[in-house]
């Protein structure tokens, strides 16, 4: 994966399970938003099936703007 470098906070609400950060890609020189879900975060069956979908539906996303599912 790219050497992401973070540039600004954008979303991290205390209840959330989601994190959203605005990075640069020192290979591209571009800015990207990174999204991680925080697994420690779903506290609910509910939250664990939306997280599902969504990383559902981004692995069959095939498109140039787009960067792969990365888990960690």
């Amino acid at each position: 994966m790219a050497s992401l470098v973070p540039s600004r906070l954008l979303y991290d609400e205390a209840l959330s399970a989601t994190q959203v950060t605005l990075v640069k890609d020192e290979e591209t020189d571009l800015d990207v938003v990174k999204k991680v879900i925080r697994k420690n975060k779903l506290l609910t069956p509910d939250n664990w099936m939306y997280a599902q979908r969504e990383c559902g539906i981004h692995e069959q996303m095939n498109h140039n703007n787009v960067v792969k599912l990365y888990d960690q």
